[in-house]
């Protein structure tokens, strides 16, 4: 009698499948429930360069590189080559826009004798703890209570004129924020990581640009011989 009661009360078995699959594409919405979003240590406004130094624009050799972990510990930064190799486009794009440069080569193209040397280093960094702790509420609260994570980039430039032997050396940094919860969910497509990367870099760049205008780096200081001649290198 109690097993054909129990049996009475049990789902059928269609309908546990049936709710098992809705409990998984719930888990799967949830954690699609991410949002990210470029910090506001720097400003958005492209750089553009004044008109006076427009008229006498260098070609500049770029070497850029991405690295993982902390610009304090920069001999054990790991260098990620596909990030690298991704955020280029949005470099070349900024850097064209500023109207600094004739002409732009970026590593591992060849250079010319009469280029400019524009070293630049990403360093991006995360707390893991902080991030791990803020995952453990939002999933316990079922992503109720918002989770976040925060991604530290450092970018350093190095400027070396055409001829010149002492380079002119600026850092700035930025950040971007992910939030995770249900709350979110509607940000999630228009808010994507790779956009919030992409945006912060951008403000890096122009920001780099900004600094070394201000120390003079773009002044004319032309030469025969440049930086171009032996081609520079960039760690695999």
């Amino acid at each position: 009698m109690r097993g054909r009661r129990l049996r009475q009360l049990s789902l059928p078995r269609d309908e546990v499948r049936f709710v098992k699959i809705c409990a998984a594409l719930l888990c799967l919405l949830l954690l699609a429930g991410c949002a990210a979003f470029p910090g506001d240590e720097l400003s958005s406004r492209p750089f553009h360069a004044p008109e006076r130094e427009q008229q006498h624009r260098p070609n500049v050799l770029v070497e850029f590189n991405f690295y993982r972990g902390d610009v304090q510990e920069a001999k054990d930064a790991t260098s990620i080559a596909v990030a690298r190799e991704g955020l280029k486009p949005r470099l070349r794009e900024t850097l064209e826009r500023s109207k600094l440069f004739a002409r732009i080569t970026l590593v591992p193209e060849p250079g010319r004798p009469d280029d400019a040397l524009l070293r630049l280093k990403l360093y991006n960094s995360t707390s893991y703890a902080a991030a791990i702790a803020s995952g453990l509420i939002t999933g316990a609260t079922f992503f109720l209570v918002p989770g976040t994570a925060k991604d530290d980039y450092v970018l350093t430039a190095e400027w070396l004129a055409p001829g010149g032997s002492s380079p002119i050396r600026v850092r700035n940094a930025s950040s971007v924020r992910t939030w995770m919860g249900v709350w979110f969910l509607p940000l999630a497509a228009s808010h994507q990581a790779g956009t919030a990367i992409e945006e912060t870099f951008t403000r890096q760049v122009n920001e780099a640009l900004r600094q070394l205008q201000a120390a003079g780096a773009f002044a004319d200081r032309s030469s025969p011989q440049g930086n171009g001649e032996t081609r520079a290198s960039v760690t695999p």
